[in-house]
């Protein structure tokens, strides 16, 4: 149901316990609300669904959905970042003669997406973008061993790739 093994899971569910504050309160294990928040993004399933297939309240779910997602935050940003963060190092490929003219100090490579979301109605019209459905925008940059070392995403679907990248 969540798109990983059961050791993956209770690796990830650790880590986030240990490291990044995810913790159980009086009616929720931690890893019942790091499910919930599986589950959802997993499809993405509507809060009704979630309610019914984990028979918790509205405001519970939003709550430990909310929890999990500022645990896995800090997590990102532990893990999404380069190694060598002042890219000391060319990469091997690019000192080849007939690269490191046209890549010269090259690091990465940059793409965005656009991901389907649902907004109430009052933010319909950030997040209707080109795409003809509302969204957000997400950029990534992955280093040459293909790494992510950089990930923004929250940005409205309106917003233009260039005003996301600066």
């Amino acid at each position: 149901m969540f798109r990983m093994h059961r050791p993956s899971f209770d690796l990830l569910h650790e880590t986030l316990v240990r490291d990044y504050g995810l913790r159980a309160a009086c009616n929720m294990c931690s890893e019942e609300a790091l499910g919930i928040f599986l589950w959802t993004v997993d499809s993405p399933q509507s809060v009704s669904e979630v309610q019914n297939r984990f028979k918790r309240f509205t405001e519970t779910v939003h709550r430990k959905f909310n929890h999990v997602f500022k645990c896995l935050v800090l997590f990102a940003a532990d893990i999404i970042r380069p190694i060598d963060p002042q890219i000391r190092n060319v990469q091997e490929r690019l000192q080849d003669p007939k690269f490191f003219p046209h890549f010269n100090g090259c690091i990465g490579v940059i793409n965005g997406t656009h991901i389907p979301v649902t907004v109430p109605a009052k933010n319909m019209i950030n997040h209707f973008g080109r795409h003809g459905y509302s969204s957000q925008n997400v950029m990534g940059v992955c280093d040459f061993n293909m790494r992510y070392i950089s990930a923004v995403a929250g940005w409205p679907g309106s917003a233009h790739d260039t005003r996301v990248f600066k």
